[in-house]
């Protein structure tokens, strides 16, 4: 009877190290995650950040700003490649657009004063909307894949 009751205990105990084996892994991934979500959206905004500085030094010198599609394109790929981005997506776009916006304006024109602030609001809101996810320190599963039409 012993035998059997200290069988018992070490499959108890082996399935017990199992769980806590498999409860281990999946907060070490949902943090690896996260992490990776932050990185490459820091430097999604930093792009964006060195773009539009680009583009209103060159109206502050009474140029137009050049194209800078290489660049952008690339922080765009690393961004939306990197499982997570959905939940921040619409943040995403919107800080592109709008210095996409603000490169194609007309000084003589447009109201580039508003088109700064539009800038910086949705820088914020990116950044909140990433800051969020790492404090939660995990991504919402409940989102889902947006399908990308009309990216400039």
């Amino acid at each position: 009877m012993s035998a059997v009751a200290g069988l018992a205990g070490a499959v108890i105990g082996g399935v017990l190290v199992l769980l806590v084996d498999i409860v281990r892994r999946r907060a070490e991934d949902r943090r690896t995650k996260v992490s990776r979500l932050a990185e490459v959206s820091i430097g999604y905004a930093t792009v964006a950040g060195r773009l539009f500085a680009r583009a209103r030094d060159a109206f502050e010198k009474g140029d137009r700003p050049s194209s800078e599609r290489p660049e952008r394109y690339e922080a765009s790929v690393r961004f939306f490649m990197t499982p997570g981005m959905e939940e921040v997506y619409p943040a995403a776009m919107a800080l592109m657009n709008a210095y996409a916006t603000y490169a194609a304006m007309d000084p003589a024109v447009d109201d580039m004063d508003a088109a700064v602030e539009a800038f910086f609001d949705a820088q914020r809101h990116f950044e909140s909307g990433v800051r969020q996810i790492a404090q939660r320190g995990t991504i919402s599963a409940s989102t889902a894949i947006t399908v990308i039409r009309g990216v400039r």
